[in-house]
């Protein structure tokens, strides 16, 4: 369930991350971090990376690199970074009107390893409700407003009397509008040639989204007390938002130990694009972007 379950989100939480180090002018799209051989040591852990080289961090987005959202998460620094996580209201319940909604679990900042700011930069270390992300983006694409979440509309008694109506509720504002509108050009990016989510895409609509494959956390196999990361079981993830330029709806799309493909890109990606489709045209969204035309071979 997208209230009651929590997990960790793995590289969907990559967005937040670089809304954050945007949003303290500690750098721009175009800034240019070094994430090397695809290998970095910090606090004695090695950190991979399919991303080499020098790369700006609108490309550290688009190809989800772990070193250089790592690197934005310890130039946040533990107290800047915590502060965003709860700006964007993760650790705590969002009321929707549903009950069972988790908190999430955001572990206290004083709590925080050496390690902690790199992984929780890119997902690990945090366990979040569906409904957290789905706000967290929706904020992106709502010009860094976030919204209370709610289902029911109004409710109207038999003799056609109101007895409650919901309303649009701002509850936070963690990102300034134009933060917001440089990190929903970079979610473009994702879905375009050489981004994770381009199997993401909607015929006739922009899409801005992240993709994200979490390794599930397991107990232990070896007889010893406590959780490992598993090889083999993963969370694959696809969240995003249509049309991107001027955003309706956000969709999110996280499938448990999906098997024998893993990858969020691979597996939830073409759900996201067949709900989005579907949800486009319930809804009379107007298209935002020409249709390719599939030409025919003679």
């Amino acid at each position: 369930s997208g209230i009651a379950r929590v997990y960790e989100p793995g590289s969907i939480m990559k967005a937040v991350t670089v809304s954050a180090y945007l949003n303290e002018r500690i750098g721009t799209p175009n800034t240019i971090i070094d994430v090397g051989e695809g290998m970095w040591f910090y606090g004695g852990k090695p950190l991979r990376d399919h991303a080499t080289g020098r790369i700006s961090v609108a490309t550290a987005l688009k190809k989800s690199s772990n070193i250089a959202c790592a690197k934005m998460g310890l130039a946040l620094g533990d107290k800047r970074f915590y502060g965003y996580l709860r700006a964007f209201n993760f650790g705590s319940k969002l009321g929707i009107d549903l009950p069972g909604e988790e908190f999430g679990i955001l572990p206290r900042v004083k709590d925080w390893s050496m390690l902690t700011p790199t992984r929780i930069a890119m997902g690990q270390g945090i366990a979040v409700t569906g409904i957290q992300m789905i706000s967290a983006y929706s904020a992106i694409a709502n010009d860094g407003v976030m919204m209370r979440p709610y289902i029911v509309d109004k409710i109207v008694a038999a003799n056609g009397e109101i007895i409650r109506q919901n309303k649009p509720d701002v509850i936070g504002c963690p990102i300034r509008p134009e933060i917001a509108r440089q990190v929903r050009e970079m979610l473009i990016g994702v879905t375009e040639e050489g981004g994770t989510g381009k199997k993401a895409v909607v015929p006739g609509y922009s899409v801005g989204g992240k993709t994200g494959t979490a390794q599930k956390v397991v107990d232990r196999t070896d007889g010893r007390k406590g959780k490992v990361y598993s090889n083999t079981d993963y969370f694959a993830s696809f969240i995003g938002f249509v049309p991107a330029s001027n955003p309706v709806f956000a969709v999110l799309v996280t499938v448990d130990r999906p098997e024998p493909q893993h990858t969020g890109g691979f597996v939830s990606a073409p759900a996201f694009a067949k709900i989005a489709a579907a949800t486009a045209r319930y809804l009379e969204v107007p298209p935002d972007e020409p249709a390719e035309i599939e030409e025919e071979d003679e």
